[in-house]
């Protein structure tokens, strides 16, 4: 058996197993430590996995088996061959035309999931700000963070810009005003460039390392991310 240890995985650990000729991906993380952003964050990626293989074959990859070992739980999912992280491709890759390709493709998977209506309402967005704006700052005890986004203005990407907790009050009334949508959607929940797989010779996406803590599945917080991903560089 030979295991390699893969990048990302946040409090998870990633990796890469090959046993009688066959290859796998586990992700395992700790049952007792960190378990609020750890295990119940592994879990929700589990249960996410496990729907939406079945949904959207050949998007996700399938899982094979998950359960227990010592102080550790994990899953085994399906290696993808011949596929590369999208943001080491398009670091790499100068052919527009390949580029433009696997942009339209991506576009395409986004709408399968983003096409499937589930009812919802306007007023989810007051949940929204609470749990992933307020709550996320409250719980913050960085000092030298809390102390950068209490300027009036900041400076993003060598450009100036007003902090988001100077304006906070304005945003929460900009969203509440501006957020009118009756339904939801299937997400992805974590879309970022590195969580997506491209297998550039088929021209083929495959998303992973998705998330159930969105408090709103929107397309809008799908492409947020991606647009997060793309211009702050997030990797």
């Amino acid at each position: 058996m030979t295991i390699t240890k893969l990048k990302g995985g946040s409090l998870s650990n990633t990796y890469l197993i090959e046993e009688n000729s066959k290859k796998y991906v586990r992700k395992e993380v700790s049952i007792s430590k960190n378990r609020e952003y750890g295990f119940r964050r592994w879990y929700s990626q589990l249960k996410k996995l496990q729907r939406y293989s079945i949904h959207f074959p050949g998007l996700f990859p399938n899982i094979l088996k998950y359960g227990i070992k010592e102080d550790y739980a994990y899953f085994d999912m399906e290696y993808i061959e011949n596929s590369i992280n999208v943001h080491e491709y398009l670091l790499n890759e100068t052919d527009e035309s390949k580029i433009q390709s696997f942009f339209d493709e991506l576009v395409t998977k986004m709408d399968l999931l983003h096409n499937i209506k589930i009812p919802s309402c306007k007023e989810s967005i007051a949940l929204y700000i609470r749990e992933e704006v307020e709550q996320s700052l409250k719980a913050c005890n960085n000092k030298i963070f809390l102390k950068f986004i209490s300027n009036n203005k900041i400076k993003f990407n060598k450009e100036e810009v007003y902090s988001l907790l100077y304006n906070l009050e304005k945003y929460k009334i900009l969203f509440n005003t501006s957020y009118n949508e009756e339904y939801e959607t299937y997400s992805h929940g974590n879309l970022t460039l590195e969580n997506m797989l491209y297998i550039p010779n088929e021209n083929r996406i495959v998303f992973i390392d998705p998330y159930e803590e969105n408090i709103i599945d929107s397309k809008l917080a799908d492409y947020s991310q991606l647009l997060q991903s793309s211009n702050s560089k997030y990797e």
